[in-house]
């Protein structure tokens, strides 16, 4: 809905990629500084990038790594 109203905002001038790239970016930027803390939290080894990268290409992976881990590692 956003990267509607935003390609409709700009009257056609540019195309809806550009807004629907920037929310996916924000996302993936949002969730590897998550998986960092949880990484560090943790004592995981691994960098923001690959976290970035992670949560880019394979979302619903990285989302039930973390779980697991926390799930695993963390007393109930």
């Amino acid at each position: 809905m956003q990267a509607i109203a935003v390609n409709r905002a700009s009257q056609g001038k540019e195309g809806i990629c550009v807004p629907i790239l920037f929310v996916c970016l924000l996302g993936c930027i949002g969730a590897a500084i998550n998986r960092g803390k949880l990484r560090q939290s943790l004592n995981i080894d691994g960098n923001f990038c690959r976290d970035c990268l992670v949560w880019w290409r394979f979302a619903p992976c990285a989302a039930s790594q973390e779980y697991r881990e926390v799930r695993n590692r963390v007393p109930s």
